[in-house]
């Protein structure tokens, strides 16, 4: 995971079977918060 003006990225080099699987990011501040989800198949 790497950071770049306040985005955050993920990066899965190389993904293998044992990598796959649900994702999920979460944020929140005084405003609320958002989740979201993905899912990881590797073949």
């Amino acid at each position: 995971m790497f950071s770049n003006q306040g985005v955050l990225t993920l990066e899965i080099r190389k993904p293998s079977p044992f990598d796959a699987g649900t994702y999920s990011c979460q944020a929140a501040n005084h405003l609320g918060e958002a989740k979201s989800e993905c899912k990881l198949e590797v073949r």
